[in-house]
């Protein structure tokens, strides 16, 4: 990773890397950062990378606008067809759920420091993120809920 800002593969996770503190931002304000499958991919990604980057020293997870993350995209999961015994809707939640326990698993046991900086609510698997995350700091309007 370079110094500045890294390129995630998609516009719904920004990552800044300066002084040692990988930054990395929900970027979904209009959805209230929902966890979209881009997201939650490349977000898996630069944590597996802040893990070995010895530049990496400290990890700050946030979200852009009014809130940190208001959980799973549930509307991406309404607008699939549920037609089938293993519908498409299923498959599409089991994957999310799977994607979601990786990455509070991958912050909770990651061996350099990890920061949430919550404004706004923290639902869901947002709360579950933050959780996992070492330590917390939340805004006046901040609040979590499942």
């Amino acid at each position: 990773m370079n110094q500045g800002m890294i390129d995630t593969g998609t516009d719904h996770l920004l990552a800044n890397l300066t002084e040692g503190v990988l930054t990395l931002t929900f970027n979904r304000p209009e959805a209230r950062n929902a966890l979209s499958g881009d997201l939650l991919h490349a977000l898996g990604a630069q944590l597996s990378d802040a893990e070995i980057n010895p530049d990496v020293r400290c990890v700050v997870v946030t979200g852009s606008g009014n809130a940190f993350c208001a959980g799973g995209d549930v509307k991406a999961m309404s607008d699939v067809n549920t037609k089938g015994a293993a519908s498409p809707l299923e498959i599409l939640i089991h994957r999310q759920r799977l994607n979601q326990r990786s990455t509070s698993g991958r912050l909770n046991k990651m061996p350099k420091p990890t920061l949430a900086v919550i404004a706004g609510p923290a639902a869901g698997a947002g709360l579950s993120i933050a959780l996992a995350c070492d330590l917390r700091i939340m805004s006046s309007t901040a609040f979590m809920t499942t």
